[in-house]
């Protein structure tokens, strides 16, 4: 930061009752003044801080622009940690580019994207654990994904990695006093202790780690594909998930020849359904594609929905394809229900080993067993009790970093190895988790996490 003060419009572009437009810097206050005119006659630089006033916001010529209510927050409790103008417009598009126009000319420039959350974490408002769930609130594509953001940005999981941080700090502390005071040994029972500790920091760091998988699942969203011999009842399924008609459905088999994408909602997880193309011999060139389409989403997918016609014997499709899944991640459904089973359910138990569900697409039987299959083949266990998730890989790579290290101390402390040898690998430890929290020297790396933010954040 070079004490240059930033703008940016915060609202979605388009027709919308408000439009906002954000600064954040040394002359927040001031260009405000030069632009806004309240009806108060009170300049805002003269106000307290946490006020919103209304007036008007006047060009060069003192003609009015728009009538506005701006807020002021000063510094250091903003959320940036700077002083803060919010004008609020009337929504829509030529309005707030006016107003951010005029802002601009009176000395602000456009703030690159995520620069008011980094400037946050820059003035120590916000650690990077939640600068990212800030991000990841925007994001959020269900309830779920939403509430372990929320949690992020109130601190858990900085705190938990704190608690972990604490007590390796602990452990350097004892090491350090040795080493600095070389006739004064570390007893045996000081050893157990520290053995303790690093053992349940150990523990705890692998747990946290292993939440790693469900965050990136309801942050990205669950790749599935629905695959199935031609007119087994994919789209049907799809229309049914979806709760609407998404997908073409008739009798004809190769109906589907594209993939179909939408995301929805299933018991908290954000699915990301692919209705694809019946794996069959293609007739033409089209449906040719959508099958190569299918056998790529096969072979990506977190979750595969197989479908089947248990109204029918397994066709040559069938068989093919329950070869191909994996069967960490699929879940075979037996569809039509509804109609006379000629099937051999317990054959396909035996034979191939696949979680099976009995459901009807057409009659919407078994949807809601399927729903809670798919949380818990997903979910290793249930995200309602979890306090914190690690959603970035950023994240958990410095976990992995700071676990590699944890048991290379442990190994040495088990040994009564030298007090220098286990202090280097016990700060290493320290400094990968210090690096979850945000204590980095890198720029590039700053750089490249905000870039993903929206511009207004």
């Amino acid at each position: 930061m070079n004490g240059d003060t930033i703008a940016a419009i915060s609202t979605s572009a388009g027709k919308a009752a408000i439009g906002i437009i954000k600064m954040s810097g040394p002359k927040a206050v001031s260009i405000a003044d030069k632009i806004f005119l309240p009806s108060s006659k009170k300049k805002l630089s003269s106000l307290k801080t946490f006020n919103l006033i209304h007036g008007r916001v006047i060009n060069d010529q003192k003609e009015p622009v728009d009538e506005t209510l701006v807020s002021f927050m000063k510094g250091p409790k903003s959320y940036t940690g700077e002083d803060v103008v919010e004008i609020n417009c009337h929504g829509g598009i030529v309005a707030t580019r006016e107003v951010l126009a005029l802002v601009l000319e009176n000395g602000a420039r456009i703030a690159e994207p995520g620069e008011f959350t980094k400037r946050a974490f820059l003035n120590g408002r916000i650690d990077l654990i939640q600068a990212e769930s800030v991000a990841n609130i925007v994001e959020a594509k269900t309830s779920a994904a939403l509430r372990i953001a929320q949690l992020q940005l109130q601190g858990r999981l900085s705190d938990i990695v704190n608690s972990l941080r604490s007590k390796l700090i602990d452990i350097s502390v004892q090491l350090q006093a040795a080493i600095d005071f070389s006739d004064e040994d570390i007893e045996p029972d000081d050893y157990k202790s520290m053995l303790s500790t690093i053992k349940s920091v150990k523990k705890k760091t692998n747990e946290l780690l292993e939440t790693n998988k469900s965050g990136h699942l309801l942050k990205e969203g669950i790749k599935t594909a629905i695959i199935g011999a031609p007119n087994v009842g994919k789209s049907s399924l799809l229309n049914v998930l979806l709760k609407k008609d998404r997908a073409i459905v008739t009798s004809a088999a190769g109906t589907t020849r594209d993939l179909i994408e939408e995301i929805v909602d299933v018991e908290g997880l954000p699915l990301v359904l692919q209705d694809t193309a019946g794996i069959r011999e293609a007739f033409d060139e089209a449906e040719s594609k959508g099958v190569e389409l299918s056998k790529k989403a096969l072979s990506h997918a977190d979750l595969v929905l197989l479908v089947i016609d248990s109204s029918k014997q397994l066709s040559e499709a069938d068989k093919f394809l329950l070869k191909q899944a994996k069967k960490v991640n699929t879940l075979a459904l037996l569809n039509k229900s509804d109609l006379e089973t000629v099937i051999d359910v317990e054959r396909i138990k035996k034979t191939y080993d696949f979680t099976v569900l009995k459901i009807s697409a057409l009659k919407q039987s078994g949807i809601n067993g399927l729903k809670k299959k798919i949380y818990d083949t997903c979910i290793s266990r249930s995200i309602e009790s979890v306090d914190a998730l690690v959603s970035s890989e950023r994240q958990a790579q410095a976990l992995r970093n700071g676990l590699e290290y944890i048991g290379k101390a442990q190994a040495l402390l088990k040994n009564h190895e030298s007090e220098e040898l286990i202090a280097f690998e016990a700060n290493n430890a320290i400094n990968a988790l210090n690096e979850i929290v945000g204590e980095i020297s890198n720029d590039d790396v700053l750089d490249k996490l905000f870039s993903s933010f929206c511009i207004g954040k």
